[in-house]
């Protein structure tokens, strides 16, 4: 017998659910629907959503019957405010890697980012560190930065979560830090990271090593010109 192949709703109707009982107009699974298909479509806040499930109410009543009709923006929001960050990450990340996505040598970039229109009230807005797979235009994963942490420390808890060997991790400076650095070689995979003043000591023996080239060490430079917005741009890049 063949089994079923699981879909996006699968991985996520058993999140826990901090509702109401009284209150529940609308299943786990109706609400997730709406919002991943409205996300798609490039809704952007609440009221966003509802417009798009009132539309789109029979296309969604092909997966699910919608008793109650589309719900509201205040329905979206208070699901979304109680909903467990944790539980719902775990459920996308089991998701993602169900596409079985081989990243050896691919890029993965990891970047923080503040996401728009998230803030609600006297909370301030969600920032999301996420990682990317460059090539196949995939958010292999999301975590939510607490208000009490910052990227540094949240970066190496992501990467745990993930299956990153043989990619290629990129990051800004903000993620030039011993920490992360042995986090992405735990997990098998090699690295690219910004390097700025942040890492004032650091940067200067770099860039010492680049203007006096030992004789010992072998240095590749590629140079490239471009005409463009009235002017002309020479760029240099020197590896070793």
């Amino acid at each position: 017998m063949e089994s079923k192949e699981l879909g996006f709703i699968d991985f996520f109707k058993d999140i826990p659910d901090h509702r109401v009982n009284r209150h529940k107009l609308h299943s786990v699974e109706e609400i997730m629907l709406v919002a991943f298909c409205g996300m798609i479509a490039g809704c952007d806040s609440w009221n966003d959503l509802e417009l798009f499930g009132k539309t789109k109410i029979d296309y969604l009543r092909k997966y699910f019957p919608y008793k109650n009709g589309v719900p509201s923006d205040d329905t979206l929001r208070r699901f979304f405010r109680t909903l467990n960050p944790d539980a719902f990450e775990s459920c996308f990340i089991r998701w993602v890697r169900s596409f079985q996505i081989e990243l050896s040598d691919k890029v993965v970039a990891i970047d923080g980012k503040t996401s728009r229109r998230s803030f609600d009230g006297a909370n301030k807005p969600m920032h999301l560190i996420s990682a990317f797979a460059s090539e196949f235009g995939i958010v292999l994963g999301q975590l939510k930065i607490a208000e009490k942490s910052n990227e540094i420390t949240a970066i190496p808890e992501l990467i745990e979560l993930l299956d990153i060997t043989g990619s290629i991790i990129t990051i800004d400076a903000m993620g030039c830090q011993a920490k992360i650095v042995e986090k992405v070689v735990s997990k098998g995979a090699d690295y690219l990271i910004g390097l700025k003043g942040n890492q004032g000591a650091l940067s200067e023996d770099v860039r010492l090593s680049f203007a006096r080239k030992a004789r010992k060490t072998s240095f590749f430079t590629v140079s490239e010109s471009d005409k463009g917005h009235g002017r002309i741009e020479s760029r240099t890049c020197t590896v070793t």
